[in-house]
Parts: structure tokens; sequence; C-alpha cells
């Protein structure tokens, strides 16, 4: 195997065992361990390895033999090192499913037929991030939506249920986390606004699609059930992309992606039946660096030329499931997790916010641009649709959030909005 040139996939993540370099004694570990997992969701394997087995694995690009993988750690750290002993490591990756290869392509040609042929999508999060037990579950959701907070920001005087919002932004981290931004949301969904005929969930697609939008066909599948798509929007929205793009393309992305799935559970919960019109959609890094070019994107302007005409024909609310910063050493960040980096990434958030608030997607992406985006936001993209989709119109903050996991060296900040 010298001549081998293995490549592990892009999806592969790491995090520390037990905290950021920690040192734990497990059987043949004595020294810095990680786990290893599908960021995708695509194999379920995760694997325990050592500080030393991290060096070859990320020097796996596909480009470097085993001999070659040999000769660098033996001229950076001075140490000795067998072929054999590294052939191991590339071993158990590929038997995890971690390495680009043929192995890895016949699973996801598996798992895409078994998707594709699927008339509902499966829950990926149940048991999970939330209970695969119905009665759990809801009393979960129901104790949530009790111990919320009040609004940060004023919003409508009075009790009388009114018209379904026009958009909504909501977290999608797990629940636990983001326990009082979900919370939040969805008490004042649940008391003061009646259902929509179509919720349209913007969700953001953590891996990166080769169109700007994956439009699921399929309901959601729930521990309480299913919440159904809406057909007939489904279709009317691909049929008037097809000249620009075909949006079905991805849809396998949504197999694992659990932005969606998160809110399609708290839409059960609250609106019985409603129906949705899953969409994700993909970050849009290359206008945070130059914001006026998003106007000229034929994907972005075909998308929001069929979404608006929906919002004219239905009783629509638009869904963004997006979270904000993400920063830490987890993140590729170098700095402590302290209280100043904290604050400091809180008000380059509220700044960020202060634009979505006010109905400026172009304003808001620039924000990002003016620091280049150094607390890593994450949903952008959604965001930005629904900005887009109602423009100058003004929204109510609810609670700006950050989960803190000092364990992990990083921190998550969410925000719950409402635009009536």
């Amino acid at each position: 195997m010298l001549d081998v040139l293995p490549k592990v996939r892009e999806e592969i993540d790491a995090f520390p065992y037990g905290g950021e370099q920690s040192m734990v004694e497990l059987d043949d570990f004595e020294e810095s361990v990680y786990i290893l997992y599908d960021s995708a969701g695509l194999s379920e394997a995760q694997l325990m390895v050592g500080e030393s087995s991290i060096f070859f694995i990320a020097r796996m690009d596909g480009e470097h033999s085993l001999l070659d993988l040999r000769e660098e750690y033996e001229r950076e750290l001075g140490l000795e090192v067998s072929t054999e002993d590294i052939e191991g490591i590339v071993q158990e990756l590929d038997a995890a499913r971690f390495l680009d290869n043929s192995n890895f392509a016949d699973l996801y040609r598996n798992l895409e037929h078994e998707f594709i042929n699927n008339p509902v999508r499966q829950s990926a999060c149940a048991g999970s991030v939330y209970s695969d037990d119905p009665e759990v579950l809801q009393d979960e959701l129901d104790i949530l939506i009790k111990n919320a907070p009040k609004p940060e920001e004023e919003g409508r005087v009075g009790n009388v249920m009114r018209r379904a919002p026009q958009g909504v932004i909501a977290p999608h981290m797990d629940f636990i986390r983001a326990a009082k931004c979900y919370g939040q949301v969805y008490r004042e969904l649940s008391e003061h606004y009646n259902q929509p005929e179509v919720v349209i969930v913007l969700g953001t697609a953590h891996g990166r699609m080769n169109r700007r939008f994956a439009i699921c066909d399929k309901g959601f599948a729930t521990t309480s059930g299913m919440v159904p798509c809406h057909g007939e929007v489904v279709r009317r929205v691909l049929a008037e992309t097809a000249d620009i793009a075909d949006f079905k393309e991805d849809i396998f992305f949504h197999r694992s992606e659990h932005s969606i799935e998160l809110q399609a559970v708290w839409l059960e919960h609250i609106w019985a039946g409603v129906e949705i019109l899953p969409i994700l959609v993909g970050e849009m890094d290359e206008f945070i660096r130059e914001p006026q070019k998003v106007k000229d994107d034929m994907e972005i302007a075909g998308m929001l030329a069929a979404l608006e005409g929906i919002r004219q024909d239905y009783k629509v609310t638009l869904l963004a499931s997006a979270d904000l910063s993400h920063i830490g050493r987890r993140f590729g960040d170098e700095r402590d997790l302290d209280k100043g980096f904290i604050t400091e990434t809180e008000l380059a958030d509220r700044d960020y916010l202060r634009h979505v608030l006010k109905g400026d997607g172009i304003g808001a992406l620039q924000s990002l641009a003016d620091h280049g985006d150094r607390y890593h936001i994450c949903g952008t993209g959604c965001i930005f649709m629904l900005n887009a989709l109602l423009p100058q119109l003004s929204g109510q903050l609810l609670g700006y959030y950050q989960a803190v996991s000092e364990e992990l060296e990083q921190a998550v900040g969410c925000a719950g909005v409402i635009f009536e």
C-alpha cells in the first residue's frame, strides 16, 4: 500500500474527547484523544483516535502516499513510525467510510437510492436531538414554551390572535442549548398567531451543494407522526425555476440535514396539519466579500420570483432556520473563549441583526463584510432570502443567546425574530 494516496472526506470532523487537549488514558491511548465522525451523517461510525493519528489523518488529502506520510512524520517530529501503523489507520478510516474512495461511493449510491425511493423523509434526529417517545417529546416542548423568557423587544399589544406572521427566524442547534430561544419563538407563534396555509422552511445547508437551493418533495417524519409537504407548491416552484436550475438535484442533502427537521418537530407541535415547502439554502460566502453581487445571481433571482408568487397566492409564513456566530477553537479560532471574546462576538451578532431586523439583506451581508465574517455566521443564506422576500419589513427581536460550551472550546449564537 506504499503508493496508495488516501483522501479523507471533507465532511469528516473531529472533536476532543473530554475537552481541548485533555490527557486521558483509555486502553491503548496515553495521549490526547479525539472523536472522528461524519458531519454529513452518511456514515454512523465514530472513531476514537490519538493525537499521533490526527497528524496523518490531517495530511490524507489524496496527494500523499503512505511513504510520504511516514517520511513527513519522521522529519517533523523526529520519531520513527512503521508504514504498517499508518496502513492500520487507513484501514480503520476505510471501514468507517471516512475515505473518499470507491467504498464510500458505494455507500453513497445505496443511501441515495434508498432515500429517493422513500416517499417520506425519515427522521435523522429522533432519539438524539429530541426524544423518540411522543409523550415525552410533547411534555419537553411544552416545558420549553412555558419557561421561555419574555421577549427582549415589545411586540403587538393585546392577546388577540393575529394572522400568521410573514417571517420568522429560529435557531437550528439542539433543543437543549437553544431552549430559551426555541421556547420564545414557538410560544409567540402558538399563543398569538393563526396557522398559515404553508410554511416555507428555509433551512441552512451545512454541506456544499451543487446548486444554491435544494427542494424536498417529501413529508418529514417526526416522533409524533409526519409534517406533510405541500405537493402543489413544490411542483409549482420547481416548474417555475426549471429553466434556471434543477432544484431537486441536491435533494439527497435533505437526508441528514437537521435544520429543517428541527423546525418540523416544532411546527407539528403548535400547528397540527400545517404543510411545508422544505428548501435547503447554501451559504453565501462570496457575497459576504461583495454583497452587491447577490443581485446578479440567476439562481437566487429565480427562486425569489417563484417564492414571491407563492406568497401572493397562499397564506405563507417564511421560516429561516439559522444560527449566528460560531466561535472558539472548534471553529478555527486561536483565541481563548474568554468573556471579552464572547462579548465582542455578541456585539457583532447584534450589529448583523440590526440590519436583518430592518429587512435590509444587503446591509446585513455588508456588516459581515466589514469584519470579514470573523465570527463565522451560520445561516446567512436563508436569512438573506427571508429579508429579500420581505424587504424593509421590520422584525421583533424576541431574544439573543449564546450557547457556550467551555469543555469543547466553542460558543454558538442564535436569535428569535418575528416579522409580522
